[in-house]
């Protein structure tokens, strides 16, 4: 198992202190998909989504390993409000 860290930049910048344990970076990523779907549904619920907030994932030296932003974890269906199915 590995330490990775998730550091948020949406609104305000947030720097994870602690990381979490993950077995390769395909798990990291993973992890770091959950988070940005959760994030995104906080959004969701203050009334707004920004698509292009993301998650880096860094090693414990700070290495980004990967990059993971808000829409990649979303899937958008359907057009337009009001427009029937």
């Amino acid at each position: 198992m590995q330490r990775f860290y998730f550091n948020v930049y949406d609104h305000v910048e947030c720097i994870d202190e602690e990381g979490q344990l993950a077995a390769d970076l395909s798990a990291a990523r993973d992890l770091a998909l959950e988070s940005v779907r959760a994030l995104a549904c906080e959004q969701i619920c203050s009334g707004y989504l920004h698509l292009d907030d993301y998650l880096v994932v860094t090693d414990a030296d700070g290495l980004e390993l990967l990059t993971v932003s808000f829409g990649e974890g979303l899937e958008i269906r359907g057009g337009p409000a009001g427009k029937p199915r």
